[in-house]
C-alpha cells in the first residue's frame, strides 16, 4: 500500500507542477520577457515569438545569467532565485565550461556528481511540465525564472481513505487534495522563449 501511495502522490506532484508552471508563465512581467528584456536597460534578449533563444552548451550560462539579471533590474531579493528548464536544456549544462570543476569552485565537476545546484544565484530545477510550442518548425519551450515573492501556493491533501476494489479482493487507496495558485508579485518571474541551438 506504502508503495501505491507513494506513486500516487508523485503522479499527483506532476500533475500539479503542470497546472502551475502553465499557468504562470504568461504572468512575467512585461519588461521581464521579450527581446528587450529589463527594466532599467532593455539589454536582454529572452527570445520572442518567431526568434526564440538557440540554447547551447555555449551559451546556456550565458541566458541562465542573463535571466538573473532581468531578476535584479527589478530589484528581486538575490536569494532563493530558481530557474525551470526542460531535460534537454539541463542536458547542456553538464556539456558546458562548468564541467570543470576548477570554473565552479566544487570539489567536485556536476559532470560526476549529476547535481545542476545553482548557476549565477539561480537554483536549477528540471521539468517537463514546461508549456511548449512549434515555432518555424522548431519545438520552443516557455521557461520560468524567478522567486518564491512571486507566486502564492497552498495545498492540502483533505482527506485519503481505503477502499476495497470492486475487480478484486484488493484494497484501493484514494484521496483528495485541494491547491490553488495566484502571481502576486509579476516583477518577480522571468520567462525564456528558447529552443535547442
Amino acid at each position: 500500500m506504502n508503495v501505491w501511495s507513494d506513486t500516487a502522490a508523485q503522479q499527483l506532484h506532476v500533475a500539479i507542477d503542470k497546472d502551475v508552471i502553465q499557468g504562470i508563465y504568461n504572468d512575467a512581467n512585461a519588461s521581464n520577457k521579450g527581446a528587450t528584456a529589463g527594466a532599467d536597460s532593455g539589454a536582454f534578449n529572452l527570445g520572442a515569438s518567431g526568434a526564440p533563444l538557440p540554447f547551447t552548451k555555449v551559451n546556456i550560462i550565458d541566458y541562465i545569467t542573463d535571466a538573473g539579471t532581468v531578476l535584479e533590474e527589478q530589484d528581486i531579493p538575490d536569494t532563493e532565485r530558481w530557474i525551470v528548464l526542460p531535460p534537454v536544456f539541463t542536458n547542456l549544462i553538464p556539456k558546458s565550461d562548468l564541467k570543470d570543476a576548477s570554473l565552479t569552485g566544487d570539489k567536485v565537476s556536476p559532470l560526476r556528481n549529476g547535481k545542476l545546484g545553482e548557476i549565477a544565484g539561480m537554483r536549477i530545477y528540471v521539468s517537463r511540465q514546461l508549456y511548449s510550442t512549434t515555432d518555424s518548425g522548431n519545438t520552443v519551450w516557455y521557461c520560468l525564472a524567478g522567486h518564491p515573492v512571486a507566486v502564492s501556493f497552498a495545498a492540502q491533501l483533505s482527506k485519503t481513505e481505503a477502499i476495497k476494489s470492486e475487480h478484486s479482493f484488493a484494497m484501493k487507496l484514494r484521496g483528495l487534495e485541494v491547491y490553488g495558485y495566484k502571481t502576486v508579485k509579476d516583477t518577480g518571474l522571468a520567462c525564456l522563449y528558447a529552443r535547442v541551438g
